[in-house]
C-alpha cells in the first residue's frame, strides 16, 4: 500500500478486532486505547499504552508516524506493500509467553467479576523486530470468541496488558439479528414460504484479490469496507459540497505524494472484493451520495462487516485520466459485484452523464444482471427528473472530457445489436425492472422489515411515474401508504409519511386527475402543518397550483399570500422559494387576464431573483420573463414581446437545454409572434421544430405534443395547406381513439386537450360530436360523475347539441320552403347527432320537441317507417295493445282478438297495425 504522507488528513478508520495491526503499530509498541470487545457490546478491555495521534487527534497509519530502520527493513521484506507490518513466525520462547497470557486471560475470566486485575507478562523482547503476539480468547466466559493483538517494541522489555470486566455494571446488549436470522424466524412461524434470505450474504463470497502497487495506475478491483464510508461522513459533514469538490479538496491532494488511489491508503483489512457498485454523478452533494449508500445497506440488515463498496472516488485513481483499456475491468468488477446501485439525484443529471448510463448498461447485461441493478431515488421531489428521464439518450450523453464519451458511445454500440434508440428503451426497461425485483426480494419481509420494503416499493413506483405509467404508479404508492399505517410508529418517521402522500399527489396530478390531487394535498397540508422544512413548503405550493388550474382563483391565491409570509421570515426576500410563490400569483393573475396585475408580480420577480446568487439560473427567472412576454402579447406590445421572449430562450437553452418545457415553450411563443407579423414560413419552420423535439422527448400522446399538432394543423389551414391540416387532425383523432380504448388511461391531460381542440373547430363538428360522445362514456366508467373532466365534456357535448340543432333547423326551414330533398338530409343528420347525444348527455330531460323535428325530417324524405318508430319511442303517438302486452301473454292470447281491440282503440293518425292512415 502506497504510503500516506501525513496522516492528519485521514479520516478516522473504523474499529475492528485487528484494530492494532495498522493503528496501534508505532514506535512506542502501545495499543490503541479503549475499545469494545467485538460481539461483546458489555464487555471492554483496557489497554495500558496508547498510541500517537495526528494533529486532528487521529490514530495515525505506521506508515505515516515513521519507524526505526529495522522495522522499515522488515516492511521491505515482507514486500507486502499495504502499509502496515506483517505477523511473523513465533520462536519457542515466544510461544511460552503466548501459553503464560492464555492461562493469566483465562484466569481472569473465571475469576471474580466487577474486579479489576492486570496480568503481567515479562520477557526480553528480541532486538531485531517487532513481533505480533495474537491471543485467543475463545474460552473466556461471556467474552467474544474474536482475538485481541499485541505488539512489542524493540527495547522494551515487558508488555503489561489491564483488563477491566464489566460485565456486571453494564447491561448486556443483543446484536440486532440480521435479515437471514429474521428471514429463518418468519419461515418457522409459516409468515414466508423459504428460510434463505434474498441478499448478499446468501453468496459465498469469491477469494480476495491481492492487492498490487503495479496497478495503481488502473481501477482498483477491490472495495471498501462500509465502515470507511461512515468515517468519510464524519470527515466531510458540509452537504452543500459536492462529490466533485471533495475529490478536488480532499482525494487528490491526500493521494498526491505516490499519485496512488484512495483505496491504496486503506489497511489491507478494509479492502475486500466488493458487494455494492455505486453509480452516482459527481454534481450531487457528497454527503447525500454517502447517506443514500448508508441507508440502503442498513435497511438490508445484514453484516456491515462483510459488506464492502467500490466507488470511483475512492476506488479510481484520480490524478490519471481514464483510458478505453479500463473497461473490460470495469465491466468485470460490475459482474463480480452482487448489487449495482444507481443513485438518482434531484435534478437527474445522472440521465445525462455517459459513465453512468454505460455502468447502468453493463449492469443489466450481465448475467442475472436482472437482479443486480437497484435504483435508489436521493430526493422525495419526483417532478424535476420526469424530463430528463424522458429524453435520456446515450447518444446525447456527456462527459468531463469529450472523448470519454465517444469511446464509452462506440463500446455500447460495439457490444449491442440494436440501434441507440433500442438502446435507450432498454436502459429504461432495465431500471425499470431492477427496481421491480428489489421490490419483490423487499416483499417477502415486509410485515418484519417493513423500513425495507417502504423504501423499494416507492422507488419502484417512482419509476413508473418518470414512464408515465400513473396508474400502476398510483397501486403502489397506495399500497406503500398501507404499509405505513401498518408498520410500527418508531419505524416510519412523520416526515416519510408526508413524503409518501406528496408523491400521490404528484401522480394524481400528472394524470389530469386535479380533485384527487387536491384532496390529496389538503391532507398533506392539514397532517404536516407546521413542519418547517422544504417539504411541506413545496406541498404548499403544488396545492396552490392545483386550485388555479382548477380555476379556484380566489382560494389559491390567498393560500399563496398566507405562505409568502411564512417564507419571509424563515427564507428572506430574495430566496428563490419566495420568487415561486409571487410567480404564482402572476399565474393566477394571467389566468383570470389580468395582464397589468400579472406583468407586476413577474417583474417583482426579476428584481428580487436579481440580488440573489445564481438567480439567473433558476428556472423562476425564466419563468418570469416568459410570463412578461405573454402579458405583452397580450396587450399588442410587439417588440417588447420579442425583447422578453428572446430572454427567456436564452436563459433556458443554456441552463437547462434546448429541449426542456420552457424552452419548448418559448420557441412557441416565438412562433405566434411570427404568425402576428404574417411570418407564415418561419414560424411553421419553428414550430415543425418543437413538434419534432417533443415527439422525440415525449411521445406523440402526450398533451404537450398534441398541442404542437394543433398549432401545425390551424397554421396549415390559415395558409390554405387543406392536405397538411386534414393529416394533422386525422392524427389528432386517431391518438385520442387509442387513448380511449386503453383498459388504464394514464393520459387523461391528452383526453382533455383532444376534446377541447374538436370541440372548438368548426371543419370537425361531426367527428367531434362522436368522438366527443365516446370520451364523455369513458370518463363517466372510468371517472365519477362529478368529475372535472366529465362536466368539461358535458358541457362541450350541450354546445355541440346547440350548434348542430340550429343547423338542422336552418336546413329543415330551407327544404320546407323550396322542398329540397337534400337540405331534408342534411336536417336528418343533424338532427340524429343532437337527438342521440342529448340522450346520451341528459337521460332525463325531455327529448319530445327534437324527435318531432327529426320525424319531420324523415317524413320529407319519404322515410314514414323510420318517422313512426322516432315517434312512438319518444312517446308522441299511442301505442296499439300488442305493443303493450308482455311477450308471454301475446303467445297464448287470440291475434283476432288483439286486432279488434286495437282498431277500436286506435284513434290517432296511425291504423291497427301502425302504418300511416293517409284518410
Amino acid at each position: 500500500m502506497a504510503e500516506a504522507g501525513d496522516g492528519g488528513g485521514l479520516p478516522a478508520l473504523p474499529h475492528s478486532r485487528e484494530s492494532s495491526n495498522s493503528a496501534g503499530a508505532h514506535q512506542d509498541g502501545g495499543i490503541n486505547g479503549r475499545h469494545a470487545v467485538k460481539g461483546k457490546p458489555g464487555v471492554r478491555a483496557k489497554f495500558l499504552t496508547t498510541p500517537k495521534k495526528s494533529a486532528n487527534g487521529l490514530p495515525m497509519l505506521a506508515s505515516a508516524q515513521g519507524s526505526s530502520p529495522k522495522a522499515a527493513a522488515k516492511k521491505q521484506a515482507g514486500g507486502a506493500g499495504n502499509g502496515h507490518l506483517q505477523p511473523t513466525r513465533l520462536s519457542l520462547a515466544d510461544q511460552e509467553v503466548l501459553k503464560d497470557a492464555r492461562r493469566k486471560l483465562r484466569a481472569l475470566g473465571s475469576g471474580k467479576h466487577g474486579k479489576q486485575q492486570e496480568a503481567q507478562v515479562s520477557q526480553s523482547a528480541p532486538s531485531s523486530n517487532r513481533m505480533l503476539f495474537r491471543v485467543p480468547s475463545r474460552t473466556l466466559s461471556r467474552v467474544s470468541s474474536k482475538s485481541f493483538i499485541f505488539a512489542q517494541e524493540e527495547g522494551e522489555e515487558e508488555l503489561k496488558i489491564g483488563n477491566e470486566l464489566e460485565e456486571e455494571s453494564l447491561p448486556p446488549q443483543l446484536a440486532e439479528p440480521t435479515e437471514s436470522e429474521l428471514l429463518n424466524v418468519a419461515a418457522k412461524m409459516g409468515m414466508c414460504r423459504t428460510e434463505e434470505a434474498p441478499d448478499m450474504t446468501a453468496h459465498a463470497r469469491a477469494p480476495k484479490i491481492k492487492k498490487s502497487s503495479a496497478s495503481l495506475t488502473s481501477p482498483s478491483p477491490l472495495g471498501v469496507q462500509f465502515k470507511v464510508f461512515e468515517s468519510l461522513l464524519e470527515t466531510v459533514k458540509d452537504s452543500a459540497i459536492t462529490t466533485n469538490a471533495v475529490v478536488q479538496s480532499l482525494i487528490i491532494p491526500k493521494t498526491a505524494r505516490h499519485r496512488s488511489r484512495y483505496i491504496d491508503l486503506l489497511p489491507e483489512k478494509f479492502v475486500d472484493n466488493p458487494t455494492i457498485y455505486v453509480i452516482h454523478t459527481w454534481s450531487c452533494s457528497f454527503v447525500e451520495t454517502l447517506t443514500a449508500v448508508q441507508e440502503y445497506v442498513l435497511n438490508l440488515r445484514t453484516n456491515v462487516d462483510d459488506v464492502f463498496v467500490w466507488m470511483d472516488v475512492l476506488c479510481v485513481n484520480q490524478h490519471l485520466d481514464r483510458s478505453p483499456g479500463e473497461l473490460p475491468l470495469i465491466r468485470e468488477i460490475l459482474q463480480g459485484s452482487e448489487r449495482v446501485v444507481m443513485l438518482l439525484d434531484r435534478h437527474g443529471a445522472i440521465f445525462s452523464r455517459s459513465w453512468c448510463l454505460w455502468e447502468a448498461m453493463q449492469a443489466q447485461t450481465a448475467l442475472g444482471a436482472w437482479d443486480k441493478l437497484v435504483i435508489i431515488a436521493m430526493s422525495w421531489s419526483w417532478d424535476d427528473l420526469l424530463h430528463t428521464f424522458q429524453i435520456l439518450d446515450v447518444s446525447r450523453a456527456v462527459t468531463t472530457k469529450e472523448k470519454e464519451a465517444t469511446w464509452l458511445l462506440t463500446d455500447l454500440q460495439r457490444n449491442s445489436t440494436v440501434d441507440v434508440r433500442s438502446l435507450n428503451a432498454t436502459l429504461k426497461d432495465g431500471m425499470m425492472t431492477g427496481a421491480k425485483r428489489e421490490m419483490n426480494r423487499s416483499e417477502k419481509l415486509a410485515s418484519i422489515n417493513s423500513k425495507r420494503f417502504i423504501v423499494a416499493s416507492t422507488a419502484y413506483g417512482f419509476m413508473l411515474f418518470l414512464a408515465c405509467r400513473y396508474g400502476e404508479a398510483e397501486t403502489i404508492i397506495r399500497q406503500v401508504l398501507r404499509v405505513i399505517d401498518r408498520a410500527p410508529s418508531k419505524e416510519i418517521s412523520d416526515k416519510e409519511q408526508a413524503v409518501t402522500i406528496y408523491h400521490l399527489a404528484s401522480i394524481l396530478k400528472e394524470q389530469g386527475r386535479l380533485p384527487d390531487a387536491e384532496r390529496a394535498l389538503q391532507d398533506f397540508v392539514n397532517q404536516f402543518r407546521g413542519l418547517q422544512d422544504e417539504l411541506y413548503m413545496e406541498g404548499v405550493a403544488y396545492l396552490v397550483e392545483v386550485l388555479y388550474l382548477r380555476k379556484m382563483f380566489t382560494k389559491a391565491e390567498m393560500l399563496t399570500h398566507k405562505t409568502l409570509e411564512d417564507k419571509y421570515k424563515q427564507y428572506g426576500k430574495n430566496h428563490p422559494f419566495v420568487a415561486r410563490s409571487l410567480l404564482q400569483l402572476s399565474q393566477i393573475s394571467l389566468s383570470q387576464k389580468l395582464y397589468d396585475e400579472c406583468e407586476g408580480h413577474a417583474k417583482d420577480v426579476i428584481e428580487r431573483l436579481g440580488h440573489y446568487p445564481n438567480g439567473f439560473k433558476t428556472q423562476e427567472m425564466a419563468s418570469a420573463y416568459q410570463t412578461l412576454a405573454i402579458c405583452t402579447f397580450q396587450g399588442n406590445r410587439t417588440a417588447e414581446t420579442k425583447v422578453l421572449c428572446e430572454k427567456a430562450l436564452q436563459l433556458c437553452q443554456s441552463n437547462f437545454g434546448v429541449d426542456h418545457p420552457l424552452s419548448m415553450d418559448a420557441r412557441a411563443l416565438q412562433a405566434e409572434i411570427m404568425i402576428r407579423e404574417k411570418r407564415f414560413t418561419e414560424a411553421e419552420d419553428v414550430l415543425q421544430d418543437v413538434f419534432k423535439r417533443r415527439v422525440h422527448a415525449y411521445g406523440q400522446e402526450h398533451h404537450t405534443t398534441l398541442a404542437s399538432m394543433g398549432h401545425l394543423s390551424d397554421l396549415y389551414r390559415l395558409v390554405n395547406k387543406k392536405a397538411q391540416s386534414d393529416e394533422m387532425d386525422r392524427l389528432i383523432l386517431q391518438i385520442g381513439r387509442v387513448l380511449l380504448k386503453a383498459s388504464k388511461i394514464d393520459k387523461f391531460q391528452s383526453l382533455a386537450y383532444i376534446t377541447t381542440f374538436l370541440s372548438k373547430r368548426e371543419h370537425l363538428r361531426d367527428k367531434a360530436a362522436m368522438f366527443l360522445a365516446k370520451a364523455f362514456t369513458v370518463f363517466k366508467h372510468k371517472l365519477t360523475n362529478d368529475h372535472e373532466l366529465v362536466l368539461m365534456t358535458r358541457n362541450q357535448l350541450s354546445e355541440i347539441i346547440t350548434k348542430v340543432k340550429r343547423i338542422g333547423a336552418d336546413a329543415s326551414d330551407h327544404a320546407q320552403r323550396h322542398d329540397n330533398a337534400n337540405q331534408y338530409a342534411v336536417a336528418e343528420v343533424m338532427y340524429k347527432q343532437a337527438y342521440s347525444i342529448s340522450k346520451l348527455v341528459q337521460p332525463e330531460d325531455d327529448h319530445k320537441p327534437l324527435a318531432q323535428s327529426l320525424a319531420d325530417a324523415l317524413f320529407g324524405q319519404g322515410k314514414l317507417q323510420e318517422g313512426k318508430t322516432i315517434m312512438r319511442v319518444a312517446g308522441l303517438t299511442r301505442k296499439g295493445m300488442s305493443q303493450n302486452m308482455p311477450a308471454s301473454y301475446l303467445r297464448w292470447m287470440n291475434t283476432r282478438v288483439a286486432k279488434y281491440m286495437d282498431s277500436k282503440a286506435n284513434t290517432g293518425m296511425f291504423d291497427s297495425d301502425g302504418e300511416y292512415d293517409s284518410a
